[in-house]
Parts: structure tokens; sequence; C-alpha cells
């Protein structure tokens, strides 16, 4: 898509049926569907390019009773479906992270028309999927291509938002919504030529998280600041910020998961996740150049430990053994190689130099260490796994802090992915969909399904 300010015509005012409100997995998917149920409707993106952290997924989504399920020798439900996510949160105490519960109505829609929305996935858009073969995780549906199942679910949705001539406006950030007698009216658009407005009656929020937001972030989710952020940049809050100035409850906004280690900026996307290092055989230090904690196997002991060390930073490192074991460190998150994201030096002392580290205290911590991993047993904090020496020039360091992740929590939404007010009632018009709202766990899910959920519901109304 063209960027908008390449054109250094003022914006007019203009009106639609539907403004989408993020380009998303989820804002891509309710102006796709809405165009195929012949809706009128503008899709706006901030950023130049479309995808926001959708593009960043893995290998698939999550469904119940989709064709490919129920196809299968053992097949799975959305009654299985529809259990497994009434009881994700349910229970479960952490001290940093706990995934909040959905409501009965919100988790009825995600299972029962979620098979739906893989068909229309996998038949619509043309991705190529299986279903998993193991009953213990089939909810989970994955791409039989080789890549991030994201870049390749954002590239069937641009194509066909450009068959169906979708109003796709790139560099347009929407500002605010405007309402009248109660009921959505239209939204604010702020652009690099102007601002304008666009009228319309329905309204559908798909901005994304707030990790990354501090805004956001400082108003919903104080305790939350201070991280970076595993999420795309875009993901700043704007839509729990415009959706409670018109009257919207935001619940459980500080049920975000977290990596453990990301290189990035405070509350703010695009950080580079580390957290998988230590499988590689890495060892995390502090910048006296000791370590705290077990890298692998308590998560929340080593955030927490990390946050409590000079500076709330960690530095990750690793030998060239480690990097020949093909840990893509970055291959989640963005093109590059080892040598973008990491510093490397021939000896520990000039590693521990460039890095701002006490080098006589790292050397002998790799000393300690190697010393473990020949006795097999790390007597300082007992970790088990990926217990390898640190032995083989050259070294490689990279500094990072806890990452918000996944933002379980934002706008409270009703099973026809209606925005609810503090009286738990619909605000006319709005909608909202994907990892702005609060979803319970799986924010692709999430997004897919009640995009289409949204735009059916527009469709009908109209």
């Amino acid at each position: 898509y063209k960027r908008q300010e390449e054109d250094t015509t003022a914006p007019e005012d203009t009106q639609t049926q539907l403004v989408v409100i993020g380009g998303g997995a989820a804002g891509m998917t309710t102006a796709l569907h809405a165009a195929e149920l012949g809706v009128d409707v503008i899709l706006l993106e901030k950023m130049d390019l479309l995808g926001g952290t959708s593009v960043m997924a893995g290998v698939g989504t999550q469904a119940g009773s989709s064709k490919l399920q129920l196809a299968k020798e053992d097949p799975y439900t959305a009654d299985e479906f529809f259990e497994y996510i009434k009881g994700l949160g349910v229970g479960v105490e952490e001290k940093i992270s706990t995934i909040a519960p959905v409501s009965e109505d919100y988790a009825h829609t995600l299972a029962y028309e979620s098979g739906a929305m893989m068909d229309w996935l996998s038949e619509g858009l043309g991705l190529p999927m299986q279903a998993t073969a193991e009953h213990s995780n089939a909810h989970s549906l994955t791409s039989t291509e080789d890549g991030l199942f994201g870049e390749q679910l954002v590239r069937a949705l641009k194509k066909k938002l450009e068959e169906n001539n979708v109003d796709v406006r790139t560099a347009n950030r929407a500002t605010e919504i405007l309402m009248e007698d109660g009921k959505v009216a239209g939204v604010k658009v702020e652009t690099a030529n102007g601002e304008y407005t666009i009228s319309s009656p329905y309204v559908a929020i798909c901005t994304g998280g707030y990790g990354g937001g501090e805004e956001a972030l400082e108003k919903f989710a104080p305790s939350r600041l201070g991280y970076v952020s595993t999420a795309a940049k875009s993901g700043t809050g704007d839509g729990l910020l415009m959706a409670e100035a018109v009257g919207a409850q935001i619940v459980n906004a500080e049920s975000i998961t977290y990596r453990t280690i990301a290189a990035g900026v405070d509350n703010v996307g695009g950080a580079i996740g580390l957290h998988n290092a230590p499988s590689a055989g890495a060892i995390i230090v502090n910048k006296e150049g000791k370590r705290f904690a077990s890298e692998i196997g308590d998560d929340e002991a080593l955030v927490l430990g990390i946050q409590a060390q000079t500076g709330g930073v960690g530095y990750v490192i690793m030998d060239q053994a480690a990097m020949d074991a093909r840990y893509d460190v970055s291959s989640l998150y963005i093109p590059g190689t080892y040598e973008n994201l990491f510093t490397k030096a021939d000896t520990l002392e000039e590693l521990a130099e460039k890095m701002g580290i006490d080098a006589q205290q790292l050397v002998a911590t790799v000393e300690e260490y190697n010393a473990s991993v020949e006795k097999g047993v790390d007597e300082a904090f007992g970790r088990e796994k990926a217990l390898s020496k640190l032995e083989t020039a050259p070294f490689y360091a990279a500094s990072g802090k806890p990452s918000n992740h996944i933002c379980a929590g934002g706008i409270l939404t009703d099973g026809k992915a209606q925005v609810l007010d503090a009286d738990n009632n619909p605000i006319e018009g709005l909608y909202a969909a994907g990892e702005t709202v609060n979803l319970a766990y799986h924010p692709l899910c999430s997004a897919l399904t009640f995009g289409r959920v949204t735009a059916e519901q527009v469709a009908q109304r109209l």
C-alpha cells in the first residue's frame, strides 16, 4: 500500500459504514470479511505497513470443530475447546502475570465460531493448514509451509484486501472516537498532511496490545512500566485510551504475559527476545559479572532476579559453540544475525570491557560455571538443563530486561464483540477484537474469530 504522506493533498472528511482502527490480523480480518459481506469499510493503520504484532506469530492458531479437526480419526470439537477456554487462568496464581478468565459469553463465541474462522483461513484465504495429531494439543492448527505463520497470514489477508478493493489507509492514525446521543458517529484521523473526520455508525477497535505504550501502561497497568516489549512498535494502547474516553470498561489490564529477557527500550515495542538463549547454553549475569538465578526452570524467579540487579539489567553470555548450536535468537522478531544483536570479543575480559561488566568477576563466574558443568551439577543455582561449558572463543554478550509480551486484559467485550460500558451495557456501534480486548490467552485466535464476528454483526445491523 502506498504511504499516504507521499500525497501532499490535505485529507478531506468522508463517510463510510464501518471504520476499522488497526491493521493487524484483527483489523484486516474485520475489514476483509465486512467487504465480503457487502459493507462499505475503511481500514486505518497508523504505521506505514500492515501486519502489527500478528506478523510475528510462530506456527499457527487455535480452533475447535474446524473441518480439518473433525476429519481426524480422533476429532477435536468446539465443545472441548469451550471447556479449555473456560479453564484458562482459573486458579492460577503468579506474582507477575496471571491470565484473567473471560466471560462464558465470550468463551462460547470464541469456541463455537473458531471452526468457521479456520475453514475461512484454509479455504477462503488458501492457507495450507493441518490439524495437530496429539489430542492433548488438538486445539492447535499449524501451517504446512516453512517460515512464520504470521507472515503467511498477513500476506494472504493483504492479497484478499486488494482483490476486494478495500479502502486501506496506512500512515493514518485514529485519535478519537466520535459519539452523538450515546452512539458511535465516526472517528477523527491524523495524517502527515492534516486531520480529517470519517463519519460512520460503526467503529471496530483492533489496535493490538498496550505493552509498549507508556501512557496506557501508566494509566491501566503501572506495575508493567519499565519492561521492554516484544510486541510491534504499534502496540501502544491507543485503542484502550480511545475506548475509555467514550465510557468503555477496561479490565484485567495488568494481565500481561512476559518474556524473561529481551533487548529493547523501556515501554517501547520491537524488543528482540533473548529468553531462549539459555537453551543454547547461555548464562545470564549482572553488571558485577555474577550469576544470580538459574537461567532455566523458574521464569518468575529469573524475571524478579533481573529486576533486582543493578539497572534492572541482565547480560546474556554465550560462546561460539552456543552460537554454532544454530539458535537463531532474532528470527521470531526481526531479520538479523547474531552480530547485529550481540557484542563480540575474542576474550571474556575484552567482552566485559565492551559491555561495562566487571571483567575479573565475569572470568571467575564462567570458570565456576564451567567447573559445575564438569561435575554435572549447577551447585550455585540448581540449573538442570542445557549445561554446557562456555570456553570456545569468540564470546558474545547482549544486555536485556524482562519484556511485556501478550496483553491478556483490555477492553471488555461480549460474545458479539460489542464494547461494554461500566454497567456492562453495549456502547452502540462500538466493537473491538484482538489483543486490545480482555481475551484469555490466544490472541491470534481471538483476533481472527472476533474480527469475523464483528463484520457479521455490522452487516446484519445495516
